[in-house]
């Protein structure tokens, strides 16, 4: 025996002995006597501190002095006694001797104490002796002696089973069993001890409770209420356990000190049950009648305590009789009587099933925590091997994993586990509830699995779905989930690091049951799209075309009727089997079928047909399904949705004004569609090669791979319906052509996302050199998208930017002002129309098109003008027609204002958007007061009205009928000509002007004289949205001041019939007014231009 205490130092004011320990010492020295006995001295290290911090020369020497003056020698005063064996000990490094004198010092008391009765010792051997020489009536009447201040009270202050516990607890520790899952101090175990006492009756009859688990609570005290009083449940209790304990021992020093196992404190349970040890303690319990006299109940105790149960030669053979099996049982059970068990079952039951109710209402987790413990209680009284205790085992299961689904604890976890095994053991094959426990036990070690990934289970669970598919042959109705289940498992260990042969397996399992009806259509779809994901990855695995193709069937066929809630992973699964395919240029794919319910529409459906008519007519002509890669018209289209989950969920919907709100939100969201920019390549698919085939059944090269792609990321983007220009208009059809052109703003306008291909752009460079930017049709694509994206050559996003739209992405958009030239106001949210012409034109000036009349045509939707497209007309016709139409609908007299080669359709106009280039004249902005206060108001005044009376520039057949002022010319003088480049150089005199110089690439008339003489005008054209630009405090004098500052100046020539033609210079020709005064006598004239 160790008597350990902690070494004071004076100084920190510790005492060595407290006064429980001085009363022991001193009056129950008795129990010293029988045991070997060492007083540990503990803490050595700090008293070795303590003496450095005080100075002393030797710490170690004045550590041993201060020991035997303050520890030991009173230790040996107080007991008397001068042969106790001494040793001060420490934890800490340093102090590694102290250590190895304490065990020394233990095997030599030992040895010399029970060496005669031992012959050859081992320390087990040694420790199983040293305890049985130990007295159980001292351990219990120590125990009581100490805890009797704390909880020998009253009822009033303490539960007896607050009492009990501690009780309990100190009673375990005496024994000093090797226990390290501490199950002596289990609820479990505390709860079997308190089952003992059930038949231990009163011979009062007073009312008082049974001695329960604290958690049975009022039910189950109501229940048994007057069976016992309190001085007969301590007893039976006390000397119950401390018996218990006692054979417990027996039976452990016969398996050599082994570590406690459930199957052994069972068999030492059942062992004591059994004896008449424990039938004449009972009857001595209900016999006595003494409980008002503490000293009585503890005497009582200590008699019943003394007849040990190990005496009886009954004892001894079923204690021979232990098998290893049960010694190394993992779980609980007691032998109680048949009649007793039947019994107690029966009120348990009762119980549970009352709880059960509770718990279903109230969905309380203290109500569970109930029920599980009376159903342990139940489990402990079922024979092993009976049926009735597969079925405690499975109720047991179920309870603990309801609480494991609220709470999550690996304890409850393992429980389970275990209770799933045992059940499987106890059901032979063959028998019904055989697949429901192996299905069962797999579950629950799948949820293991889950938390800690240990292959062991998972190896484990796949050999029980194993053996559960066996007892589902092909049309039993649980053959699908058993298929499902069990390529979920080996899909599992594939991940894991398994082997084409499991994946072999897998794909084997998941067709099957592919073939099977699943209970829902869910299921079903989640079933085609696992059999899709391993094929995909068995042709990542070998690169077999023919594994991808199939792969992609099933996922397209998983998505022809995806129920709403599945329909991201359908998207996903098609994409990812479709971005393999197009890195190969291979995909496989069937054709979607319209579909005609043939049923009369009304009612809300008609409404809803209503709403998709409606919002289909914006729609493009022909979109791409992406997820069975078919093109589809607008009837397709309609067919699709009508074939949809969404459709059959509006149809069964009431109508209403917030029904109608609901539908068009929800038509309008499966309608959504994603639209391509890129810049044309080689081997393009057009029309014809997609039609009545899929996209994903193709082979043609870069075209056909980046138009894969596209679906691909339609779907990861969530939508089904994509457009591009190569393949879903009808180029052949002059009409399609023509709407196609017209609606192709609206079209890119009404997308959800524009999906831009930069493919000469890589993860390093910026975009800005693209030839993406270079081209015509990509200006209209990015000025009416709302949401773009931009992805490199490879598919990946443009500088890795994940945010939603890169127009607004503050790092893209500012790369594309510099690359377009156009700003931030007009990217983020472009409107389309005739007004600010010039500007619209600026932009379009550096781009090109395959095609020459599409420089025109590409400007349509972004000046918002339908005109027709003629195919095979000249640049300059269709551009001339653009740009006539522009400045009859707006007046805009800035796309007069260029420098260049003139069109051959229009000398006003000129032969390419290339001079374009230039940045308009902005006109001055007058902010100082007006110079012209000395006018004639009067002449202001008629001024003012005349040009208010223009007309805008507006055309006639050819001719353009041009408001404008007129300043004749009188003088044309050569200064210069160039016979290398063609050019002269003149000065040029008109009335009204100063005199100016410009340069042209043809020749003048050269000459002075009257205004008759020479046949050629300065014009500056006449804006009538002039007087709205102009401040609205005197208008009149303002434009009178307008008119006196500089302006480009148009040379015209004059023809017969009062017509002119524009002649081109190669530069601006910059006017001023020569004298302000006569600016107010100027007149506005209406000229014919050709």
């Amino acid at each position: 025996m160790r008597l350990c205490f902690q070494i004071p130092i004076a100084s920190h004011e510790n005492r060595l002995l407290d006064e429980g320990a001085e009363t022991f010492l001193k009056e129950d020295i008795v129990v010293l006597q029988n045991i070997p006995t060492i007083v540990v001295f503990t803490k050595y290290d700090k008293l070795v501190n303590h003496m450095a911090v005080q100075n002393k020369t030797d710490p170690d020497t004045a550590a041993k002095e201060y020991l035997q003056e303050y520890c030991i020698d009173p230790i040996a005063k107080l007991t008397g006694s001068t042969h106790l064996s001494c040793v001060a000990v420490s934890s800490n490094a340093g102090h590694e001797r102290g250590r190895s004198k304490l065990i020394e010092l233990t095997h030599e008391k030992v040895t010399a104490a029970f060496g005669s009765q031992l012959g050859a010792l081992s320390s087990a051997s040694v420790v199983t002796q040293m305890a049985q020489r130990v007295s159980p009536s001292l351990k219990i009447e120590g125990s009581i002696a100490i805890g009797k201040q704390r909880y020998w009270r009253a009822p009033t202050d303490y539960t007896v089973l607050e009492c009990l516990a501690a009780v309990h607890t100190d009673i375990v520790r005496v024994w000093n069993f090797n226990d390290p899952s501490q199950l002596l101090s289990s609820n479990d175990f505390r709860e079997i001890m308190t089952s003992l006492i059930w038949t231990v009756g009163t011979s009062s009859g007073r009312s008082t409770p049974v001695v329960l688990p604290s958690v049975a609570g009022p039910a189950l005290s109501k229940r048994v209420h007057g069976a016992f009083d309190v001085h007969h449940k301590f007893m039976a209790y006390i000397v119950h356990l401390v018996h218990v304990l006692e054979v417990l021992f027996a039976l452990m020093a016969i398996d050599n000190g082994k570590k406690l196992t459930r199957g052994a404190i069972s068999s030492a349970l059942n062992a004591y049950y059994h004896s008449a040890t424990r039938r004449d303690a009972d009857i001595q319990i209900k016999g006595f009648d003494n409980e008002t006299l503490r000293n009585a109940v503890l005497e009582k105790i200590v008699s019943l305590i003394r007849t040990s149960p190990i005496d009886e030669d009954a004892n001894i053979n079923a204690l021979k009789s232990v098998s290893r099996e049960d010694l190394e049982r993992g779980e609980w059970y007691v032998d109680v009587d048949t009649s007793e068990r039947r019994e107690r079952l029966a009120s348990l039951t009762n119980l549970i099933n009352d709880l059960n109710i509770q718990f279903k209402k109230e969905g309380d987790i203290d109500v569970l925590t109930k029920i599980i413990t009376f159903q342990r209680t139940a489990l402990q009284l079922t024979p092993p091997g009976h049926q009735e205790r597969v079925v405690s085992l499975v109720h047991l299961a179920n309870s603990l994993h309801k609480r494991f689904r609220m709470e999550g604890t690996m304890e409850d976890l393992t429980e389970i586990i275990t209770l799933w095994r045992a059940a499987l053991q106890l059901t032979p094959q063959g028998h019904p509830r055989r697949v429901v426990n192996l299905v069962n036990f797999a579950d629950s070690l799948y949820e293991r699995f889950k938390k800690e990934g240990g292959m062991e289970d998972l190896e484990e669970i796949v050999t029980l779905r194993r053996a559960a598919l066996q007892f589902t042959p092909p049309g039993h109705p649980g053959r699908f989930l058993s298929l499902v289940n069990l390529s979920n498992s080996l899909h599992e260990r594939f991940i894991k690091g398994g082997t084409l042969a499991d994946l072999d397996e897998i794909i084997a399992f998941r067709r099957a049951a592919s073939e099977c009806t699943a209970p829902t259509p869910s299921d079903q779809c989640m079933s085609l799209l696992n059999l899709a994901d391993s094929l995909r990855e068995k042709y990542q695995r070998l690169g077999m075309d023919a594994d991808l193709a199939e792969a992609i069937k099933y996922a397209r066929a998983a998505s022809v009727r995806c129920p709403v809630e599945q329909d991201a992973s359908c998207r996903d699964c098609v994409a990812s089997c479709v971005e393999l395919k197009a890195k190969k240029s291979r995909v496989s794919a069937p054709t979607v079928e319209a579909i005609d319910s043939g049923v009369e529409p009304s009612g809300i459906k008609q409404m809803v047909r209503n709403i998709i008519a409606e919002i289909t007519q914006t729609l493009p002509l022909r979109l791409l399904n992406t997820y069975t890669g078919a093109l589809c018209d607008r009837d397709a289209q309609i067919s699709c949705f009508q074939d949809s989950a969404q459709y059959d969920e509006l149809s069964s919907t009431y109508d209403s004004p917030e029904c109608e709100q609901s539908v068009r939100k929800t038509v309008s969201k499966y309608f959504g569609y994603t639209t391509l920019s890129h810049r044309w390549g080689v081997g393009e698919p057009l029309l014809r090669n997609i039609q009545g085939n899929s996209v994903y059944d193709l082979d043609g090269g870069e075209g056909f791979a980046k138009l894969q792609n596209f679906c691909a990321l339609t779907l990861r983007h969530g939508y089904r319906w994509a457009w591009s220009d190569t393949c879903c208009i009808d180029k052949d059809s002059s009409s399609e052509l023509q709407e196609a052109i017209g609606s192709m703003f609206s079209w890119y306008r009404n997308s959800a996302l524009t999906i831009v291909h930069l493919s000469d752009v890589s993860g390093t460079t910026s975009f800005a050199d693209s030839i993406w930017f270079k081209r015509g049709w990509t200006l209209q694509e990015l000025l009416a998208s709302p949401r773009v994206l931009f992805y490199t050559q490879d598919w990946s996003l443009y500088m890795s930017r994940t945010s939603p739209n890169h127009k607004l992405d503050d790092t893209i958009l500012t790369e594309l002002q510099e690359a377009t030239g156009i700003g931030e106001l007009q990217l983020k949210n472009f409107s389309p129309g005739v007004f600010d012409a010039r500007s619209k034109l600026q932009w379009a000036s550096t781009r090109h098109t395959t095609r020459a009349e599409d420089v025109a045509y590409s400007l349509f939707g972004i000046f918002q003008v339908s005109l027709p497209v003629i195919y095979g007309e000249t640049t300059q016709g269709a551009l001339g027609r653009l740009l006539a139409e522009i400045v009859s609908q707006s007046g805009d007299v800035s796309v007069l204002d260029w420098v260049g080669e003139a069109s051959p359709f229009h000398s006003y106009f000129p032969a390419s958007l290339a001079p374009y280039q230039a940045a308009p004249r902005i006109p001055p902005v007058l902010s100082e007061p007006s110079k012209t206060n000395d006018v004639d108001l009067g002449k202001k005044h008629k001024l003012y009205n005349a040009l208010a009376q223009l007309q805008s520039p507006r055309f006639l057949g050819r001719r353009l009928v041009l408001p404008c002022i007129v300043h004749r010319v009188i003088r044309v003088k050569l200064l210069a000509t160039s016979s290398t480049t063609s050019h002269y150089d003149y000065e040029i005199i008109a009335s009204g002007l100063v005199p100016l110089k410009l340069t042209l690439s043809h020749p003048l008339q050269e000459g002075s004289g009257t205004l008759a003489d020479l046949p050629y005008a300065l014009v500056r054209p006449c804006d009538p949205n002039l007087l709205h630009l102009l401040a609205r405090s005197d208008i009149p004098g303002r434009l009178l001041e307008w008119l006196g500052q500089p302006f480009n100046a148009l040379l015209l020539r004059s023809l017969l019939h009062n017509e002119y033609r524009r002649i081109a210079s190669d530069c601006l020709i910059n006017a001023s007014i020569e004298d302000l005064g006569t600016v107010v006598n100027i007149q506005w004239r209406n000229l014919e231009i050709v």
